[in-house]
């Protein structure tokens, strides 16, 4: 199973998914003046709503991911990847008009894959698309006519090997290995509810579904909710529990950390799901889940440089 990313639509900033490229840590620092004169601005922003998220052809970030699955003290699976998202047209779905985001994820082993978010703000909160991720909107042809090129000369993305199988299955003990077998099947359909959960609902085996995903509701404040998904076999609510500045090789920003709550058969006491926004866009995407076998699976998504098409200098 190839450890998609979590692209929180905008990974503009998600996904995803994470974290290696980071020069400093990623906790929150201590109040002080200066600090407060940040969040207060961030705050400001959020509260206005509208404008909070960065929705401009030609914003760029670039982002660090990784994804890892280890047991006790061994490590089984540990996969890295550079990830860049631009906002580079527009397009319409539904009668509305969307600013699309270009990602592109390319793995250490060079294998790479394209896909497009089509997102919306309002006064009320940032919005996606509910449709499928890999299929190339028609504003920006010239990006889908060299995904099939790529595809015409052979394959430019396929599901990589599942190496935590392989690995699992060279276990000598028989009962350890069935059992260890067991856990990482229940993980990749718990991994696979996560992405399910975070991207739109066109990369489902039962087709797009009409609406769209609320991403960010507004105004932004410790204790607000609210569904991302709402459906009858899957609910995820989004709750903000503080201000937060990461301390990223991009710099020190404030962003609001959001975790993500789901219901159902899937959900463990012990899984983190966060989100990390800001004005300059999405900037840190993670999930951390366990079993009772003791197999766990973490994945981060970090952003390690951006350029905002409003600070651009115009020569």
């Amino acid at each position: 199973m190839r450890p998609y990313p979590v692209r929180a639509g905008l990974c503009a900033g998600l996904f995803l998914l994470l974290l290696a490229g980071c020069s400093r840590s990623l906790s929150p620092v201590a109040s002080s003046a200066v600090q407060e004169a940040v969040n207060g601005a961030a705050r400001a922003g959020a509260a206005r709503g509208g404008d909070f998220y960065p929705l401009t052809i030609g914003n760029w970030w670039h982002y660090q991911r990784s994804f890892r699955v280890w047991s006790e003290d061994e490590l089984i699976e540990d996969y890295h990847a550079t990830m860049t998202d631009e906002q580079v047209c527009t397009d319409s779905w539904m009668d509305r008009d969307y600013l699309v985001d270009r990602g592109i994820e390319t793995a250490d082993d060079g294998n790479v894959s394209r896909t497009w978010v089509l997102a919306r703000q309002d006064a009320s909160g940032l919005f996606e698309a509910d449709v499928a991720t890999n299929q190339t909107p028609s504003c920006d042809a010239s990006a889908g006519m060299a995904s099939a090129r790529a595809r015409a000369a052979g394959p430019e993305v396929e599901d990589a090997p599942d190496v935590v199988s392989v690995r699992l299955e060279s276990i000598s003990d028989p009962a350890r290995r069935t059992a260890m077998i067991g856990a990482w099947r229940d993980m990749q359909a718990r991994i696979a509810l996560v992405r399910q959960a975070l991207a739109p609902a066109g990369t489902r085996a039962d087709g797009p579904l009409p609406g769209e995903l609320h991403r960010l509701g507004y105004p932004l404040r410790p204790g607000a909710h609210w569904f991302i998904r709402d459906e009858p076999d899957l609910q995820l609510e989004a709750i903000v529990e503080a201000q937060e500045t990461l301390h990223l090789s991009a710099g020190d920003l404030p962003t609001w950390r959001i975790r993500l709550v789901w219901q159902g058969s899937f959900h463990r006491p012990t899984d983190r799901i966060f989100m990390w926004f800001g004005r300059s866009g999405l900037m840190r995407v993670y999930y951390h889940l366990e079993d009772t076998t003791g197999l766990v699976a973490e994945n981060d998504q970090v952003c390690d440089d951006f350029v905002l098409a409003s600070d651009r200098v115009v020569q």
